[in-house]
């Protein structure tokens, strides 16, 4: 997937999956695991119709098998939120990363990654629905954390959470401000 072989990296990732299946059987983490990651890969070739069961299935399983207040049931969440978003159902996506947000503030803390993961995508669901001031208000008050956590590779949730920060003062008419995100 990586080099772009997108081809190869389903089938391969099919592959996996059926072979966990067989192996392992419906219920162990590796078989969710590989659920995800086709629904993952055909999200981002943009076939979001085909991602949403496999998206949908991981995280009925996790929530069933790993219950409410597990890391891999909030990014389960978190990843289902992101495939709404990507289809457009921005109220269904804000949904999905607040639940996520609510839940990995509690289990996790307010500056885990994760927390700022997901409310930094709570705040471009809430900009997408026309909530600007509410997403500015989310998003400033975990910029200094998303700027001390987020380094190197992740340094790009940052320049997410700034984008959608300066989008978020733009449409309040906050020009000045916008600008300098």
């Amino acid at each position: 997937q990586d080099l772009n072989r997108i081809d190869e990296a389903e089938k391969l990732l099919r592959e996996a999956l059926d072979l966990r299946r067989r192996a392992l059987g419906e219920d162990h983490p590796r078989t969710l695991d590989s659920i995800g990651n086709v629904g993952r890969l055909l999200q981002s070739t943009n076939r979001l119709d085909d991602a949403e069961p496999f998206l949908r299935e991981a995280l009925d399983r996790k929530r069933r098998l790993r219950g409410e207040e597990h890391f891999d049931t909030f990014t389960s969440i978190n990843n289902l939120g992101a495939l709404f978003q990507s289809q457009g159902k921005y109220a269904d996506a804000e949904r999905m990363f607040r639940e996520a947000m609510e839940k990995c503030r509690r289990v996790l803390g307010e500056g885990h990654a994760n927390t700022l993961i997901t409310t930094i995508n709570t705040g471009a669901a809430l900009r997408a629905l026309g909530r600007s001031a509410e997403a500015v208000e989310l998003l400033t008050g975990v910029e200094a954390k998303a700027r001390a956590a987020f380094t190197g590779a992740y340094g790009r949730w940052v320049a997410k959470l700034l984008t959608d920060l300066g989008r978020a003062k733009a449409a309040l008419g906050e020009f000045a401000e916008a600008e300098t995100r």
